[in-house]
């Protein structure tokens, strides 16, 4: 698969883009794969959630859950932030332009995010890119607001 098109520079909270960026150049999260989170290390939407858990008032929004991987169980956890699940949080907090709605209308800068995450998810999951690498690619196509 080849990335899928954006046409402007994505708008996210300059906050939270920031501190996504040096999360990921840092080296104190180890990277994994189809999932955001597991024992062992985060995918890079899951750096971005655990940045985003960190800056909470409750404790841990991360809940242990069994997946599948590969006809496999695999111990992972699913996050729900301040609200019930993960898709809500990146609409409403991460990406101001969603104003909350969802990340799939054919048009506009709602589809270049919806094409962003599935890329970020692309890089990480399927071309084996670094967290440096994907930091790159964040700092290339969005721009903090």
């Amino acid at each position: 698969m080849q990335l899928l098109p954006i046409l402007s520079k994505i708008s996210i909270d300059a906050a939270y883009r920031t501190s996504w960026l040096e999360a990921l150049r840092s080296g104190k999260y180890k990277q994994t794969k189809n999932t955001l989170r597991t024992p062992e290390g985060f995918c890079c939407l899951g750096v971005l959630c655990d940045i985003h858990d960190k800056h909470q008032s409750r404790s841990t929004a991360w809940i242990p859950v069994c997946d599948w991987d590969d006809e496999e169980i695999v111990d992972s956890y699913e996050y729900c932030g301040e609200q019930t699940d993960i898709s809500y949080t990146i609409r409403q907090e991460f990406f101001p332009a969603l104003n909350g709605e969802f990340i799939d209308p054919p048009f506009g800068a709602k589809l270049d995010i919806g094409n962003f995450i599935r890329n970020l998810m692309h890089l990480n999951d399927v071309q084996d890119y670094s967290f440096a690498q994907i930091a790159d690619y964040i700092e290339e196509h969005t721009i903090g607001v």
